[in-house]
């Protein structure tokens, strides 16, 4: 968590960026200007609406647009396009942050940004319904239902600040790993986690989404980072999940010979490159379809113990378990995700300071 600062720090920040779009590019204003944007811009931002507020004479709430009127009586409208999330933000909130991004327990003026992100990740555009998501309505009684368990990852700077990038859903169980793994739905009651047990000793993840344009910032890892750190604060016995096999129906590079595997790699750089014409990007993906996959190979069952042993890298699973979750067995049916031909891996983190007494 990035360490929360004076106000006359914040000022001095605000000082020495002003310097610096006045021309002053010193070391120290660049510095300045650099930490604000990765880390403290709410804080910027907040002090300047309050300050500015004050300098008008407003008694009321400085984050509502209010009218002054100079001698000429000209009347001029203030107010922020962002104070409709500044006002709700507090830095005690924050669990863990990247630079621009904070982690925070979802708040119910997350919940929008929230479902956006979820559908963005499942693949589904604002202007379609995401069946198989999270609902405003859902997300709210997770809140009101485990409010600890909910987990937002919010940009805090830059054009789409106040908005989620990612989001965690989970909840408590006594139904242990050892248990047998019954399907996702079933496990979590309804799409309002009515199976949450107040008192579970595990922590059971139930869904975690990235929005495709803020993959690859630290995002997940951190996400999982403050889940294990509830586990911990809660001293449950562990987190445990069921992670899907999504590279299952991917292109089976492990059995490519090394010429199909360079081709592979050419045909790819052509569909990334939109330099080339759209036909020739056409061309390339059609060429993809003769390529095997690992669904073509062997079944999910197969795949998912091959991940397992680390003989073939799942873009979700081995992720997974790189960031400290062991793999104890496949799972089947699990749900209705064809992508991973519906299986999974049972995935287990066990609390290393878990107090029994």
């Amino acid at each position: 968590m990035y360490p929360r600062t004076s106000r006359e720090e914040i000022a001095d920040t605000v000082a020495k960026i002003d310097a610096l779009t006045r021309g002053d590019r010193s070391e120290e204003n660049i510095a300045a200007m650099r930490k604000a944007s990765e880390y403290l811009w709410p804080e910027v931002q907040k002090f300047l609406i309050e300050e500015g507020a004050r300098r008008h004479g407003v008694t009321g709430d400085p984050y509502e647009p209010y009218y002054t009127t100079d001698a000429n009586g000209r009347r001029t409208l203030h107010g922020s396009a962002d104070a409709w999330w500044l006002k709700d933000f507090k830095r005690e909130d924050v669990l863990l942050t990247l630079p621009g991004i904070a982690i925070m327990n979802t708040k119910p003026w997350h919940i929008g940004s929230v479902c956006i992100s979820l559908a963005a990740a499942y693949g589904v555009s604002q202007l379609e319904e995401c069946d198989d998501c999270f609902s405003e309505p859902d997300i709210l009684a997770h809140i009101e239902r485990f409010p600890q368990g909910q987990f937002a990852a919010q940009l805090i700077s830059g054009p789409n600040a106040g908005n989620c990038a990612g989001m965690a859903t989970t909840m408590r169980t006594s139904r242990g790993p050892t248990a047998p793994i019954i399907p996702w739905l079933e496990a979590i009651g309804d799409m309002r986690l009515c199976a949450h047990e107040p008192d579970g000793e595990w922590l059971y993840g139930v869904e975690m989404a990235v929005h495709p344009r803020s993959q690859g910032q630290g995002i997940g890892s951190a996400l999982y980072e403050a889940r294990f750190g509830l586990v911990k604060h809660l001293n449950l016995r562990g987190m445990y999940m069921v992670g899907m096999l999504m590279g299952y129906r991917d292109i089976a590079v492990d059995a490519l010979k090394w010429r199909q595997k360079r081709a592979l790699k050419k045909l790819r750089a052509k569909i990334a490159d939109w330099g080339s014409t759209p036909e020739d990007r056409y061309k390339a993906k059609l060429k993809l379809e003769d390529y095997p996959k690992y669904a073509d190979l062997m079944d999910a069952r197969e795949y998912g113990a091959k991940v397992i042993t680390g003989e073939i890298n799942d873009p979700t699973v081995t992720m997974q378990m790189n960031r400290g979750f062991v793999p104890k067995r496949v799972v089947t049916d699990y749900v209705d995700e064809p992508a991973a031909g519906d299986a999974g891996v049972l995935l287990v983190w066990e609390n290393p300071e878990y107090d029994s007494e």
